[in-house]
């Protein structure tokens, strides 16, 4: 972890150069936004790049709130195979579900980075394969707009999800609740459960929507009931009916469900029942 702070804050001084508004002077909210009384910001999406210890070149999407303050939540976004450059990943259901619902209910930062192409195969091992990278971008970001720490959440779809699940048994310290729609897909090479990562979990819990398909649920279900035997909290809801693409719809459109403002209300180390 320390390695991570320490290549984090390399990181922060790169985007200091890139984004000076993430420099917040005296006087001023994070994200550089005046704290004046009366003063109205917009909310904001920008798109960029930073050098991190293992990557050149690694791309991202920050939604910056309107009106942003300090210790706001933020939620951290991995997207699924197939999205090969910021233009899909700007139209991304997920992403863009994500961006109007801070825009109608409170704010939150929502970090979306590209997943490098060279690694959206099985081989080149996906999300897990740039960890560090996730890792030290996560923390510049939370550092430079005064992030609650508390309130750092990662969501995920498909391979995203089986990914977010992965990296937050890896760093339970930092995240502190996940969403993983349509988790555990049977074609995607890293959809898999370990027993192991229960306990790393006992402390973010997990709520994940699955597509209508038995291998899916089985694994779904295995992962809650473990992390719950653990002490945790987890959370299963199948989509009836739902291939994968449909059930990521179902998921999203369904009134029943308000993920964003369960991510952004979950603060470490407890959470309420999602409704």
């Amino acid at each position: 972890m320390k390695k991570v702070i320490k290549r984090a804050a390399a990181l922060l001084l790169a985007l200091l150069c890139v984004f000076p508004a993430y420099a917040a002077g005296p006087g001023e909210a994070a994200g550089g936004s005046s704290a004046a009384a009366g003063t109205k910001v917009s909310a904001s999406l920008s798109s960029n790049s930073v050098k991190t210890s293992q990557l050149d070149n690694f791309q991202y999407y920050l939604y910056s709130p309107k009106n942003p303050t300090e210790n706001m939540a933020m939620i951290v976004y991995l997207h699924g195979h197939g999205t090969l450059d910021l233009k899909n990943l700007g139209k991304n259901k997920v992403f863009v579900d994500l961006m109007d619902q801070a825009a109608k209910k409170e704010g939150a930062y929502i970090l979306a980075p590209l997943l490098p192409p060279e690694y959206d195969l099985g081989s080149k091992g996906m999300w897990p394969a740039v960890e560090s990278s996730l890792l030290e971008l996560v923390n510049a970001v939370a550092d430079a707009y005064q992030i609650d720490r508390s309130r750092i959440s990662l969501a995920g779809c498909s391979m995203g999800a089986d990914a977010s699940i992965q990296i937050a048994a890896h760093h339970p310290d930092v995240f502190s609740c996940i969403t993983g729609i349509v988790p555990y897909h049977i074609q995607c090479p890293i959809a898999k459960w370990e027993d192991s990562w229960a306990a790393a979990l006992k402390n973010v819990p997990v709520w994940m929507f699955i597509e209508d398909e038995e291998t899916a649920i089985q694994k779904a279900e295995t992962a809650r009931d473990a992390i719950i035997a653990a002490g945790g909290q987890s959370w299963v809801d199948v989509q009836h009916g739902a291939d994968h693409g449909a059930a990521t719809r179902q998921a999203l459109d369904s009134s029943g469900w308000d993920i964003y403002s369960w991510m952004i209300s979950v603060s470490k180390p407890q959470a309420d029942t999602p409704l």
